[in-house]
């Protein structure tokens, strides 16, 4: 690669895609995606684990044996878990190849194909936490019979799913003006 014909967007466009990519895994691995926090109960839950704070210390379970614990269909957790990865590995290997700089070096193909990775990843992320957010808050108002809001967890996925969104677009206005 020639370093010299690397611009300072592209620095940039990079720098932000591994800050998204950092804040979906931290979203991805972090059980707060929704909560609730009133004076006597606690409760928070990801897409791996759903905990219950009390006086007596907390009690956590994975969320598809909590979800067959409340007897309810656990089809939602495994179809979330599926997608928020797939999502995960997408951006994974977008961020490999940004890093490698074969968009920047090669053919509109490689472009494409780092801008069309990173939009799919895109879409099955928010499709995914959408789904854990939705049925993790149902779930879990039903069992603590008190509101639930989303938390930390999914708004940092949201905004690394954002940021990746607009480095695939950079990368696709990038093979545009590729030969």
């Amino acid at each position: 690669m020639d370093w010299k014909s690397v611009t300072l967007m592209w620095i940039v466009v990079s720098i932000v895609q591994l800050i998204g990519f950092l804040l979906t895994l931290i979203g991805y691995a972090s059980n707060y995606i929704v909560s609730i926090s009133k004076a006597r109960e606690q409760a928070h839950s990801g897409i791996w684990t759903e905990c219950h704070v009390t006086k007596d210390g907390t009690q956590c379970l994975d969320v598809a044996d909590f979800v067959e614990w409340t007897k309810g269909n656990r089809a939602w957790v495994d179809a979330s878990r599926g997608m928020m990865s797939i999502s995960f590995v997408g951006q994974f290997l977008t961020v490999v190849l940004t890093f490698l700089a074969l968009c920047r070096t090669s053919t509109k193909l490689m472009c494409w194909i780092t801008s069309g990775v990173g939009v799919f990843s895109v879409l099955n992320g928010i499709i995914g936490v959408a789904v854990a957010a939705a049925r993790g808050a149902i779930d879990l108002e039903n069992h603590v019979q008190q509101n639930v809001d989303v938390d930390w967890s999914f708004t940092l996925f949201l905004i690394g799913q954002l940021t990746f969104l607009l480095t695939s677009c950079f990368h696709y206005l990038d093979s545009r003006s590729k030969s």
